[in-house]
């Protein structure tokens, strides 16, 4: 049985009224998952896939400054590391 990969990522998030939690295996405090011999971050895979692609050498910001929870990824955007610090 070939699943998506939208399946497998969210057989591992657990929905909220709220906030979306990933259950995934964790590095550095974020979900990961294994994806063609490659660690992907949940949250980034995530963003792009409902939000569109990450330009390169950015990250993503939590907002709620709570890793493993996403609010429906209205608490998410994107930037460069000099930029969260600026505007926290």
């Amino acid at each position: 049985m070939n699943i998506s990969t939208f399946d497998r990522v969210m057989r591992r998030v657990t929905k909220t009224e709220t906030c979306w939690i990933s259950n995934h295996a964790k590095r550095h405090g974020y979900g990961h998952f294994n994806l063609k011999g490659k660690m992907i971050f949940v949250h980034r895979w995530l963003y792009e896939y409902f939000k569109g692609e990450i330009p390169k050498d950015f990250d993503i910001d939590h907002l709620c400054k709570i890793s493993m929870i996403k609010e429906e990824f209205s608490k998410l955007r994107y930037g460069q590391k000099k930029q969260f610090a600026d505007k926290h």
